[in-house]
C-alpha cells in the first residue's frame, strides 16, 4: 500500500508548465475560490511583508481598472481590448512591476 500525503495549507506564488515533470505520477487538483475570505487560523499565517504585499497588489490592480475603463470610454474598446490596450502604455507596463 502506498502512502498519500496531502497537503492542506500553502500558498502558491507561481504556477508553470513543463514538459519533462520531476515527479511524473504527481497529481495536482487547484480550484478557485468564490469568495476572498481567508480560512479560520490562516490570518496567523501571514506576515506584514505579506500584507503589505496584498496592498500594493490591490492598488496596482484598482489602477489597472480605472485605466482601462478609462481607455475603453475614450477609445470605444471592449473591456478585454481596453485591458490589453492599456497594459501596453507606459502606465500600463508598470503595473507588472507593481505585482511582481
Amino acid at each position: 500500500m502506498s502512502r498519500r500525503n496531502i497537503m492542506r495549507r500553502f500558498r502558491i506564488d507561481e504556477i508553470s508548465a513543463v514538459d519533462q515533470p520531476c515527479n511524473s505520477k504527481c497529481e495536482v487538483a487547484i480550484f478557485k475560490r468564490a469568495s476572498p475570505a481567508p480560512e479560520p487560523g490562516l490570518a496567523a499565517v501571514q506576515t506584514p511583508a505579506a500584507t503589505d504585499w496584498r496592498a500594493r497588489r490591490e492598488a496596482a490592480l484598482q489602477a489597472l481598472q480605472k485605466g482601462a475603463e478609462e481607455l475603453a470610454k475614450a477609445e470605444g474598446l471592449s473591456a478585454p481590448a481596453a485591458y490589453d490596450a492599456y497594459l501596453r502604455t507606459p502606465a500600463g507596463a508598470s503595473f507588472y512591476a507593481q505585482v511582481s
